[in-house]
Parts: C-alpha cells; sequence; structure tokens
C-alpha cells in the first residue's frame, strides 16, 4: 500500500508539470506569433509608405522634366515673356499641356511678378499671382540653390483659391548657353491634388486605394502622407487602409496546435512575397529614373552611368569604343510648323528606328532636347562610320504622319569620335560635339568624324 502512494506521490505532479509546460509552451508560441506579426505589419507598412512617397517623388521629377522642356527653349520664352502669342500658346503650351499631361495652371510670368502668360484649364484665365506669392511661390523663387541658375528646378504644394496643387517653377535660361535670363521671367506648372489624381497615381504605381483626408483627422504616421507648402503648414493628407495580419490572430490560435507548421510556411511565403514586391516595384522605380519618359530610351543620366562602366572594362580588354552624337536637323520648324506634339511624335519615331537598328550590347539615349547619343563598344571608327551612314539613311526615309494627316519628314547630322588611349567620357563626348558641329555647317543630314 505504501508502494502504491509512494509511486502516486512521485508521479502525480508529472501530469500537472506536463500541462502548464504545454501551457507555457503554447503561451511562448503564442508570443512569438504576436512579435512576429508586429513586425511584419510594421515591415508592411512602412514599405507600403515608402512606395507611395517615392510615387509623389517620380511624379515630381516628371513635372520638372516637362517644365524644362519649356524653361529651356528660346521660343517659348519669345512667345509666352516677349510677345505672347495666342495660337502658338494653345497649340504648345494651354490646351496641349492640359490634354496631354493633365497640367491644371499654367502660368509664365516677367521678374516683377507681372503675368505674361496665364492659363487653366487650357483657357485662359485671371491668377492671382500675389496670392500664389503668399502661399509659398515667393519662398521657392527665393530658394538660395534655386536662384543660383542651377539647371534644375523646385517642386512643392502650394493652395491658391482653396484647392492645392502640385506646383513646378523655373527661371526661364537661354537655350544655347544655359544660363538663367537677365529678366528674371519664370514659368510655373501646376497639377491639381485632387481625388482623380491621386486615383490615377494609385493605378500608375499598382498601389492600394488613396483617398484624401480632412487635416484636422489624425492618423497614423505610416498610413498617411502629409503634403505641405514650402513653410512646412500642412495642406493637405493622402491616407490609405493597411490590413494588419494581427487581426487574423485569434482565429488562427484556436487552431494552433495543429497548424504550428503551417503557420511557419505562411510567415516565410509572406516574407517571399513581399521580397518581390518591394523589388518588382523597386526595378520599376529604376526604370523610371533611368527612362526617358517621352522616348522610352536612356536619359542622360542612365547613359552617363553605363558608358562609364563600358570605359572601365575598354581599359581591361583594350578594345576601345566609338560614339555618335545625333541631332535632327531644323526641329524646331517641325514644332513651329506642325505643333510641339507633332514634334514629340517625330523624337519617338526616330528613337525607335535608331533603337531597332543597334546591337543588344549599345549603349542609347536621349542626351536632351532633339539630341541623342550613342555608344558603339568594341567598335573602329570606320564600322562606326558605316553604322552612322545607316542610321542617317534610314531616318531619312522616315515619314511621320501626324494627328492631322500632315507628313512629316527629317534628317540627321552626326558626329563621330572614337576613343584615343585612355581618353575618358567628357573629352570624347566634346570631340563628338565640334563633329556634330562641322556635319551641320557642311549643309546637315551628314556625318563628319572628329579630327
Amino acid at each position: 500500500m505504501r508502494l502504491k502512494v509512494n509511486h502516486f506521490g512521485e508521479a502525480g505532479p508529472v501530469f500537472p508539470t506536463i500541462l502548464a509546460l504545454m501551457i507555457l509552451t503554447m503561451f511562448g508560441v503564442i508570443s512569438m506569433m504576436l512579435y512576429t506579426f508586429e513586425v511584419l505589419d510594421q515591415s508592411q507598412k512602412e514599405n507600403l509608405y515608402q512606395r507611395i512617397a517615392i510615387a509623389f517623388e517620380v511624379e515630381h521629377q516628371r513635372q520638372q522634366d516637362l517644365l524644362q522642356e519649356y524653361t529651356f527653349w528660346d521660343e517659348a520664352h519669345e512667345k509666352q515673356i516677349q510677345n505672347l502669342d495666342r495660337d502658338w500658346v494653345e497649340l504648345n503650351t494651354g490646351l496641349y499641356l492640359h490634354e496631354s499631361y493633365g497640367i491644371g495652371m499654367a502660368l509664365a510670368a516677367s521678374g516683377d511678378h507681372q503675368p505674361a502668360l496665364a492659363v487653366i484649364d487650357g483657357d485662359y484665365a485671371e491668377i492671382d499671382v500675389q496670392q500664389l506669392l503668399n502661399n509659398g511661390l515667393r519662398n521657392l523663387l527665393e530658394n538660395e540653390s534655386f536662384s543660383a541658375g542651377d539647371k534644375s528646378n523646385s517642386v512643392s504644394y502650394l493652395q491658391y483659391n482653396g484647392q492645392v496643387f502640385m506646383v513646378g517653377i523655373d527661371y526661364f535660361h537661354d537655350e544655347a548657353s544655359e544660363i538663367r535670363r537677365d529678366d528674371n521671367s519664370y514659368m510655373m506648372i501646376a497639377k491639381l491634388i485632387d481625388q482623380d489624381f491621386i486615383d490615377s497615381l494609385a493605378e500608375l504605381y499598382k498601389l492600394p486605394a488613396l483617398a484624401l483626408l480632412e487635416n484636422d483627422v489624425h492618423a497614423d504616421d505610416l498610413t498617411h502622407l502629409v503634403l505641405a507648402d514650402p513653410a512646412g503648414q500642412q495642406l493637405l493628407q493622402v491616407g490609405w487602409e493597411h490590413t494588419q495580419l494581427s487581426d487574423y490572430l485569434a482565429k488562427i490560435i484556436v487552431f494552433l496546435v495543429l497548424i504550428t507548421l503551417i503557420l511557419a510556411l505562411l510567415v516565410r511565403l509572406i516574407f517571399v512575397s513581399h521580397e518581390k514586391q518591394r523589388d518588382q516595384f523597386q526595378q520599376k522605380l529604376q526604370e523610371l529614373a533611368n527612362t526617358d519618359y517621352l522616348t522610352g530610351v536612356h536619359n542622360r543620366r542612365s547613359f552617363m552611368a553605363q558608358a562609364n562602366i563600358e570605359f572601365a572594362r575598354a581599359n581591361r580588354s583594350n578594345h576601345n569604343p566609338s560614339l555618335l552624337l545625333i541631332d535632327l536637323d531644323h526641329f524646331k520648324k517641325v514644332n513651329d510648323g506642325f505643333g510641339h506634339k507633332a514634334g514629340d511624335m517625330v523624337l519617338v519615331y526616330v528613337a525607335k528606328v535608331i533603337q531597332d537598328n543597334l546591337r543588344d550590347f549599345d549603349i542609347f539615349a536621349r542626351f536632351g532636347g532633339e539630341e541623342f547619343v550613342i555608344l558603339l563598344p568594341e567598335t573602329t571608327e570606320d564600322q562606326a562610320y558605316m553604322v552612322a551612314e545607316r542610321l542617317r539613311e534610314l531616318v531619312e526615309n522616315l515619314t511621320v504622319t501626324t494627328d492631322d494627316n500632315s507628313v512629316v519628314n527629317c534628317t540627321i547630322s552626326i558626329g563621330l569620335s572614337h576613343r584615343r588611349g585612355d581618353e575618358n567620357l567628357e573629352t570624347m563626348l566634346a570631340r563628338a560635339d565640334e563633329a556634330l558641329y562641322m556635319a551641320k555647317s557642311a549643309g546637315r543630314n551628314r556625318c563628319d568624324k572628329a579630327a
């Protein structure tokens, strides 16, 4: 009898101990799950916030690129500041910018802020420049780095007549010297920040549904984006819903014992999915940052980066590249005669013809305005000249039909330079530019080699 009592006395505490261990283990697993889901939720919220903030920054950059097409264009200064040409404005600025790029307000003004051009939704209208100046426009114009004359502009958010606009502003520059004009005239373009705008932004960048919030609504820092004027005053909030993984945790706990392994796999799949989405989004942003918004080819920044990599490879292999600098002949006549939209079509078609007739590893980019550049790796001067002549003939035979069935033809002039020794990219570009000047001076529609 004593033996049984002793056995019972020794074995009795085992079950409560195992049960306590099971309960402790369950609480430990639940605690780890709570922590894991909290980390995942926080990571997802931060990732989404960054994606939305970057989407607005990319839209800023695209607006900057568009604005510089005008502020570094002599004809735009002449037709908008010196001698307002309403027909030109309707074709190239007012209705064109509104229909093609969604620009809600455009303003060109002299240095003393007297408006020479004022357009709202594609039509001439009165714009209260003093209201814009008081709401932050003056801060942008007086910005130290902006007023120093750098080839850049400033983008911010301004309030006008109770509405909030994404605003780009830049001084007019001389087209050839790229120096700011003495009259301090400037141009402003603005997009209205409304629900339609943020809906289109969400669709373009594959974002969740976005909504405009009232300024007095308090939201989590990672579930809303504040749009402020240059003085830092809050103008609008853009918010979005965020579904937290921890919302489903209560249902999961009921089946904890049976699905612990499945949850581990699920967490792993979630991590992989988030990584994949982030990588895809970053890749798309990288492509947007390195691509010319009109023609779809590389932009100047992307070209310089890739060309320098190719130069380093050429130094190792002793196979020097050649470079072609291309400029469309009399391109201003196309814009003047057929309109800015037709000019855009010509640039797109010419870029496509050139791109389709290059090797996969050739580096082709729009260098600015109507100028393009090609780096031909491991290509002799004679081989590069043959490529240049083939491209010149293809463009010469190209016919572009505009929306109004007008037929536009164009030609190109090409400057060719072949790398000498350990010559750097800047020197090679300068020699190609000299050759391009010779080609234009000799009558255009030709290719000249650098001396």
